[in-house]
């Protein structure tokens, strides 16, 4: 089973973050998560490590709360981030299970106002007329 979400992120958006919650029923044990970026990962957290993995160190940041939260920190958000992302948490008891979840995510652009202050100088010019004599 695979949970589905979607969220919007604002281009150019410093330490943007994306958190997955989970909490591992009674008698299981954590194996790992990854969080991937479409099909490729991106960091990883096993009993030994918590890490992004090389070519995404630049980009991406991971704040982790041991079976209750994994984050996802994007230094500054760019249309890259147009895509799926996905946290994948493997968990075992007598077989393994997987978890799934993916956060759709689209990058918009800064709302930006412009206004432009037009003053209009009406300049008034009054003939007066004297009747001649």
């Amino acid at each position: 089973m695979v949970h589905r979400s979607h969220t919007r992120l604002i281009e150019g958006t410093i330490n943007a973050s994306l958190s997955w919650y989970f909490k591992l029923s009674s008698g299981l044990t954590l194996l790992g998560v990854n969080l991937k970026l479409g099909t490729v990962n991106v960091a990883t957290v096993n009993s030994q490590k918590q890490e992004v993995l090389a070519g995404f160190k630049e980009n991406y940041a991971i704040n982790w709360i041991p079976n209750q939260r994994i984050t996802l920190v994007i230094f500054k958000v760019t249309t890259e981030q147009n895509a799926t992302f996905a946290c994948e948490v493997f968990a075992e008891k007598t077989f393994i299970s997987i978890w799934r979840s993916r956060v759709q995510v689209d990058v918009v652009g800064r709302v930006q106002c412009t206004c432009i202050l037009i003053t209009i100088i009406i300049v008034l010019h009054f003939v007066t007329r004297y009747p001649s004599s």
